[in-house]
């Protein structure tokens, strides 16, 4: 067993350690020992300077009464034993509500029958007997209330936990979670207790190993001009992911502003890109076009949207296309659907009827008189 830790003054002097004349005897001095057994391997004053144990311990969520903290399974107790409990009564109650039970008269039948019960078994009745002998009783089925107390006690249990359901795949949400946007902001809120245990492994673990390791340079480190100093270790997880989140913000909200055409002349619109996309953790280079490029494209998406609107105005324009008129300059052709021939079959439209010796006149020709 290797044990870190403090020992009195005496008992550290009995053991043959070189300890402060000054030391009173019950003073504590940090210390390594290695036992086996009965038999002390080995006992040295903690070599470290200033003297510390190396181990770190990372709390889930601080607890001042103890090192280990409090952890996701102590925190949701309460709701999880409302879960099991209640899973439970479920199950009891499907099994009886699921079955029949009988209430048998056995004054009512023949004695010495089989009472097993299978499809299309027969019980002989006394005669004379009134009433009936065998009745069905049906418990009532109450799962579907535990089971909405299970509903309710896991909800409570995302609470005490602050890690709600969405963030490890949970289906069918609805309300605000059923929108791009809704979810963005419920998953943005879930995270708020997750940066908390994150700020718990920057103080309990990575800070203490990296102080541990640049003190370790400055007492056995040797040639190490660069880290030479009085230097405090400062982690930064937390802090540079709330300032990316924040930043990333700041920038959607002020490129939403500029869209202004008033205000978009004042503004250096592929500057702002690139800031936004370096704080997504995207390569501004493999996607924002420089100025040169965005000119070419530019003038590339001007040229399509006068193509475009030539060819409209050119189908516009044709007279071929106008309605009324014929393709090659002739008579107008009319409204569709308008008989304009004077033969009937047809609604009354404008124009003249043929006369005779025009065309589509099927009248009789006139007689000519002697």
């Amino acid at each position: 067993m290797e044990y870190w830790g403090t020992l009195d003054g005496k008992m550290a002097e009995e053991a043959g350690l070189d300890v402060a004349e000054q030391m009173d005897e019950f003073d504590q001095v940090q210390v390594n020992v290695w036992v086996c057994g009965t038999i002390v391997l080995r006992c040295v004053l903690n070599p470290f300077t200033p003297a510390r144990i190396p181990y770190q311990v990372f709390p889930y969520e601080i607890n001042p009464y103890q090192i280990w903290g409090v952890g996701i399974a102590e925190n949701m107790e309460d709701a999880q034993m409302l879960m099991n409990g209640h899973v439970r009564m479920a199950i009891d109650n499907l099994a009886l509500a699921g079955n029949l039970v009988f209430d048998v008269d056995e004054a009512s039948l023949v004695p010495g029958q089989n009472m097993d019960i299978f499809p299309g078994k027969i019980f002989r009745r006394q005669s004379g007997v009134t009433g009936t002998a065998i009745n069905g009783l049906k418990f009532p089925n109450t799962a579907g209330e535990n089971i909405q107390m299970y509903q309710i006690s896991r909800q409570l249990a995302d609470e005490e936990t602050g890690i709600p359901s969405i963030t490890h795949g949970q289906t069918g949400v609805t309300g605000t979670g059923r929108t791009a946007a809704g979810l963005s902001m419920l998953m943005g809120s879930a995270g708020l207790s997750m940066k908390t245990v994150i700020k718990n492994i920057d103080d309990h673990l990575l800070k203490p190993i990296g102080e541990a390791f640049f003190q370790w340079n400055m007492q056995f480190g040797e040639n190490i001009e660069d880290v030479t100093g009085d230097l405090e270790i400062k982690p930064r997880g937390v802090a540079a992911v709330m300032q990316k989140e924040v930043r990333t913000q700041r920038l959607t909200s002020l490129l939403q502003t500029v869209a202004n055409p008033m205000l978009a002349p004042f503004v250096k619109i592929p500057n702002l890109m690139r800031e936004l996309a370096i704080s997504q953790d995207i390569d501004p280079d493999s996607l924002v076009n420089d100025q040169n490029e965005a000119q070419v494209y530019a003038q590339m998406l001007q040229g399509m949207m006068q193509n475009a609107q030539q060819a409209a105005g050119a189908e516009a324009g044709d007279p071929t296309q106008q309605q009324g008129l014929a393709p090659n300059g002739g008579v107008p052709s009319g409204p569709p659907g308008i008989d304009d021939s004077g033969r009937g079959n047809g609604t009354i439209g404008v124009g003249t009827a043929p006369s005779a010796g025009e065309a589509g006149f099927t009248g009789n020709a006139p007689q000519v008189e002697e």
